[in-house]
């Protein structure tokens, strides 16, 4: 799964941005300058196409496009950082590099940073030995030996991604202190499922084994686990959870359940489902307090439809001050509808000052991130030239 996602990413950017210009253009504009090009060279060097191949290069090249406002660069130079040999890997720049792209086009790094997550995977984490160093340490029942293999196996670290040696290491650890082993195999057991076909038998024996392990995990506190349960309980009948007798009600139980111990996925869940009155009686009051909660740790998501709530009167009276506000939060956060939904407040003069320059700014900015609404309200495409 994660290399495929990088793949599609990286055939995706290259094949969209360049019709194969010469290495001599390249190499001009680059040094110029140019942060596309310098993208392209970068990977040039990554691939060794029509020049030595040299990961220095690259993380050299990738930097300089960051510097110049490469968003690409900075999402790859997090993957290199690490999957790379020994030598290039360092965890804390990785994560520093994929937040920095997420920040500027959200959701572009979303998955590696759901399994740093899933992982409890942070800078301080030790992936500094070889994987040989491992297995040595790993066939004398080292516990931190077994969860770096499995990362390693999983995040294609040392070598190509291996769903099953990952399942294999995370199986022989001791899962009696921690929730993250039995969390992170529940992940796994869901990924093996979606690989088999919805009326396949082993399709729902995969998510007996994941609802089992998140139920392992959830005992211990573990609210990812929960509102992973819970997730498995709300799908729909399409075979997404054959296993499982569909329940609504479970479903909305275990987010209840994972929402009151703070976890903020739980929380927007279940106030977008009270607000949209999705199988369940839309309840306003109920919405606003859920979201809320949410908002205030932090997501953008939930700040958003803050926004929404309060310009709509949505359970509250209107208030354009706070309808304002929140939408600003998100829009700080990279939220590209909230800064068009601020642009039109600054532009209408609803809740702030009547200000043109910020209402062009916001939606300026929302366009250069993709958001097609932003482009049009400024007459312009994303790579900024007039329609």
């Amino acid at each position: 799964m994660i290399k495929r996602i990088l793949i599609v990413f990286l055939l995706s950017v290259c094949s969209s941005a360049f019709a194969k210009p010469s290495l001599d253009e390249v190499m001009t504009k680059a040094n110029q300058g140019d942060a596309e090009y310098q993208f392209y060279l970068a990977e040039k060097y990554r691939s060794g196409d029509e020049v030595e191949k040299s990961l220095d290069k690259t993380i050299e090249w990738h930097k300089k496009a960051v510097k110049n406002g490469n968003n690409n660069s900075d999402y790859l130079l997090g993957i290199i950082y690490l999957t790379s040999d020994l030598k290039h890997r360092d965890l804390a720049k990785s994560i520093t590099h994929l937040k920095a792209a997420n920040a500027k086009s959200p959701q572009i790094a979303n998955q590696w940073l759901k399994w740093f997550t899933i992982f409890d995977l942070n800078a301080k984490e030790d992936l500094t030995l070889s994987k040989a160093d491992y297995e040595k340490a790993a066939e004398k029942g080292d516990q931190q030996a077994l969860f770096s293999l499995g990362v390693m196996s999983y995040l294609s670290i040392d070598g190509t991604q291996d769903i099953d040696k990952s399942i294999k290491y995370f199986s022989q650890m001791d899962a009696t202190s921690s929730p993250k082993v039995d969390r992170a195999l529940g992940y796994m057991y869901l990924e093996k499922a979606s690989e088999i076909m919805f009326n396949d038998p082993d399709r729902a024996q995969w998510q007996t084994k994941a609802k089992n392990a998140f139920i392992k995990a959830s005992n211990k506190g573990d609210t990812l686990s929960q509102t992973a349960v819970a997730e498995l309980y709300l799908r729909d009948e399409s075979g997404e959870s054959v296993s499982m007798a569909k329940s609504f009600d479970k479903g909305v139980e275990w987010l209840e359940k994972a929402a009151n111990n703070g976890s903020v996925i739980a929380q927007l869940r279940l106030g977008m489902l009270y607000f949209n009155g999705d199988q369940i009686s839309a309840d306003k009051q109920k919405a606003k307090y859920w979201l809320e909660k949410a908002a205030l740790q932090g997501d953008p998501n939930a700040q958003q439809a803050m926004g929404v709530i309060y310009f709509l009167g949505q359970g509250v009276p209107i208030d354009y001050t706070q309808a304002a506000k929140w939408y600003e939060k998100a829009a700080i956060q990279g939220g590209d509808n909230s800064m068009v939904a601020l642009g039109r407040m600054y532009k209408a003069g609803l809740g702030v000052s009547h200000d043109l320059n910020k209402a062009s700014f916001l939606f300026n900015k929302a366009c250069d991130m993709g958001n097609r609404e932003g482009c049009m309200l400024v007459g312009r495409n994303r790579v900024g030239q007039a329609y």
